[in-house]
């Protein structure tokens, strides 16, 4: 027979506690505050959406199962809609008013150094940034620590797999412009400079390249130009957008080249099914497989996921993976979790995750160096 839960009136309480007969629960600590200023609206939100839902996965089990020595993590996410001066607000917002003990899953280039000062006066460290490009990573590197393989690391591994293939003739379409003021890695020509010098290094045959925009008939002139010139690969340095548009133009070609993306290119389930259909696609991906059955962390991301509603890609993995990371260091602070000794446990921290490791004690510009290719199924999924 289930008990009923024992119900004492306040008189019969406090006597009960002051002869030691009845022990009250501990109340719950205040709130761990972690903070977020990251593009939850305008072109990089469904990635970052998708990552934020991953995360939240982790967190809500950590404060189903008491949170951080009792206190449960808040995590308050602020949209800096591509504006400095908003992730400036928000900044103050989480680190002087909500007194925040770690920023988590902030994203982009001009956010991330806009909110630099601040961590220093405040000594508030960050984790798991996205759509940082290199330069910024490194003059953050003392404050910031990212999960996955950059910029240059990607570049240099796309050019030894194209080596490795024997794909010596290349070129590049990226995308024209400055960078976005939410500072998306894809802007600017970083990246047409990255791939141009790995492919160098590497002694393939750089053919040129060609910029395109929002505008289709951009990528229409751009696949007339550089399919003039023979290439055996595409390298396409571009948002998930412009690549469904590429690969549009191509398979109006009677023989078109293989095409490389990097993990940028895949915003939503979109381009999973237009590459599906082409075969013409390789992404290269900074994570491990969503849909792996080998691993037992990634076995049980999918049921998180599943049990939640939410539905598996590469950024949700990466939110979850994310989120592993931050319970992790918390339960190594143990019942210090200021700023300062969260700041500290990631200085060392070392994690093996769903076959990915993590470990920060290098001082790199990631905590990853995992980078691999992936092909689109015809069911769903990016295979590699």
């Amino acid at each position: 027979m289930r008990r009923r839960p024992l119900v004492l009136a306040p008189a019969a309480a406090t006597l009960a506690l002051a002869c030691g007969s009845v022990r009250a629960a501990p109340r719950p600590g205040p709130d761990l505050v972690v903070g977020q200023v990251a593009a939850l609206s305008g072109p990089s939100a469904p990635r970052q959406l998708a990552f934020n839902a991953g995360a939240r996965l982790v967190i809500d089990d950590f404060n189903a199962r008491g949170g951080a020595q009792g206190r449960p993590l808040r995590w308050i996410s602020l949209d800096h809609l591509g504006r400095a001066d908003l992730a400036q607000a928000a900044g103050e917002q989480l680190l002087i008013e909500q007194r925040a003990s770690l920023l988590f899953g902030c994203s982009g280039s001009t956010a991330t150094l806009t909110l630099l000062p601040l961590q220093r006066e405040k000594g508030v460290a960050a984790l798991a940034g996205r759509e940082v490009d290199d330069a910024v990573r490194l003059e953050t590197t003392r404050w910031s620590y990212f999960v996955t393989a950059g910029q240059t690391h990607q570049a240099q591994a796309l050019a030894q797999h194209l080596a490795e293939l024997g794909l010596r003739r290349v070129a590049v379409v990226h995308e024209a412009g400055a960078p976005r003021p939410a500072g998306r890695v894809l802007g600017g020509g970083a990246w047409l400079r990255l791939l141009h010098d790995a492919c160098v290094s590497r002694q393939l045959d750089w053919l040129g390249s060609a910029a395109v925009t929002a505008d289709p008939g951009t990528a229409r002139e751009a696949m007339h130009k550089l399919t003039a010139l023979s290439p055996q690969a595409l390298l396409l340095a571009l948002p998930g957008r412009q690549v469904l548009a590429l690969l549009a133009e191509l398979n109006r070609l009677a023989k078109a080249p293989p095409c490389y993306a990097l993990p940028e290119a895949e915003e939503d389930g979109s381009l999973l099914q237009a590459a599906a259909q082409t075969r013409l696609l390789t992404l290269a991906q900074v994570l491990p497989s969503p849909w792996s059955t080998t691993q037992a962390a990634l076995i049980e991301f999918r049921r998180q996921a599943s049990a939640a509603g939410v539905g598996l890609s590469y950024p949700t993995l990466e939110g979850w993976m994310a989120g592993q990371l931050l319970v992790q260091a918390l339960q190594r602070c143990g019942r210090d979790t200021s700023a300062a000794r969260l700041h500290a446990v990631l200085d060392s921290l070392q994690v093996h995750l769903g076959g990915m490791t993590v470990d920060f004690s290098r001082r790199e510009l990631s905590g990853s160096r995992l980078v691999e290719w992936v092909h689109p199924s015809l069911d769903g999924r990016w295979l590699s």
